[in-house]
């Protein structure tokens, strides 16, 4: 049974590695949980992507379908993947959120269908590392504070810090968390005595 996807996965892509010799990191690791249901997952290394989902609404991809299946999980190639999100698909329908039909063979093969166009690959050979062992887990530790943030404004905020601030000796940003009503505050300096505060309110 195939998985069906949703397009924004191609996000996942650029969490992943460009190289790796040790570990299978250039690709996204996709994982069958049954009934529909897909993990996706992406490192570098040094930052931890995983999104869980159900099956999006829309019918079979007949292609999809009838390809070699019979594996439950498999890495694949980080731009192949953002291609296989790119394939088009039949005349009226949204690409934007039609989903893509991915089979994974027990062979480490793979084979991606829309209703107008298919693709074929292998996956990324080599071991996936254990990232569920990154994850503290609830309830052995226990966060300090949780709050909720706006992730697009975060990465507005973190970006501005990079771009301003952080250089090659000084990449680092300390961000400062009082409690769940008052806001976050990034803060950064580098070697030049540049520095930069911001702050992001929690989303209510």
């Amino acid at each position: 049974m195939p998985l069906y996807l949703p397009r924004n996965l191609s996000a996942l892509s650029k969490v992943c590695a460009s190289h790796n010799p040790r570990y299978s990191v250039t690709g996204v690791l996709l994982k069958d949980k049954g009934d529909g249901a897909y993990e996706a997952v992406a490192t570098d290394g040094r930052i931890l992507a995983i999104v869980n989902g159900p099956r999006p609404a829309g019918d079979d991809i007949p292609a999809a379908e009838s390809a070699p299946n019979g594996g439950t999980e498999g890495v694949i190639d980080r731009d192949e993947l953002a291609g296989v999100f790119k394939l088009p698909d039949a005349p009226g329908k949204r690409k934007s959120v039609s989903p893509v039909g991915l089979a994974l063979s027990a062979e480490n093969r793979w084979t991606a269908a829309t209703n107008a166009a298919t693709c074929q690959g292998a996956g990324v050979e080599g071991r996936f590392p254990c990232y569920r062992e990154i994850l503290p887990t609830v309830p052995k530790r226990k966060p300090v504070v949780t709050i909720r943030l706006d992730p697009v404004l975060l990465a507005k905020l973190l970006t501005a810090a990079a771009a301003t601030v952080c250089d090659d000796e000084n990449k680092g940003v300390e961000l400062e968390i009082f409690d769940p009503t008052h806001p976050a505050v990034v803060r950064a300096r580098n070697s030049d005595g540049r520095t930069f505060e911001g702050a992001i309110m929690p989303l209510s």
